[in-house]
């Protein structure tokens, strides 16, 4: 009878972080307007390639979902760093960082207010709604030379050093732009 009043409360206890999981991240694309679509595999290794990504630089992925392109940057040897406000991919990502080791550092934050003054290279996949505020933010913060890649749509106001047409298993344009 001990036993099943326990497993009673362990299942409840699971289905309301369940919930809570699911809410929290219903409300973060609600306030940041940016639904988890995970960025193609495929277009992750060129993204980095797009980047230049060397060891020792600061690279960070601005809504970064489950975290496959800070992963892939950190094992390349980039000081490599997410952020992310939706619960649930986020947690799958900090729960992957911790079965491989990754040095990859996830942060529970709005892009929006993340300091980027010393950032070598930024990647985003984002939507419409927010490439605005994002434009002038790397405007505003990002240091001469740093270089950012966008996959899937112009940065607006700023003019793209390169644009590369998707590769297989993709379907976005990458636009590439130094500061």
């Amino acid at each position: 009878m001990l036993l099943l009043a326990m497993a009673t409360g362990l299942i409840a206890t699971g289905l309301a972080l369940a919930i809570a999981l699911v809410a929290a991240s219903i409300i973060a694309n609600l306030a940041t307007r940016v639904p988890y679509v995970p960025t193609p595999l495929a277009a992750v290794e060129r993204a980095l390639d797009l980047l230049g990504v060397q060891p020792g630089q600061r690279v960070v992925d601005l809504g970064c979902g489950d975290g496959r392109f800070v992963f892939a940057a950190a094992a390349r040897g980039a000081q490599a760093e997410g952020y992310e406000l939706a619960i649930w991919p986020l947690a799958r990502a900090q729960l992957r960082r911790l079965i491989t080791r990754s040095p990859a550092r996830l942060h529970w934050s709005n892009f929006l207010q993340t300091p980027l003054g010393n950032v070598d290279a930024v990647y985003a996949y984002l939507v419409v709604g927010v490439m605005a505020p994002l434009a002038a933010k790397l405007a505003a913060e990002l240091p001469t030379g740093a270089r950012v890649v966008i996959y899937g749509m112009p940065l607006p106001g700023w003019t793209p050093a390169q644009v590369h047409e998707p590769v297989a298993g993709a379907k976005n344009r990458f636009y590439v732009y130094v500061k």
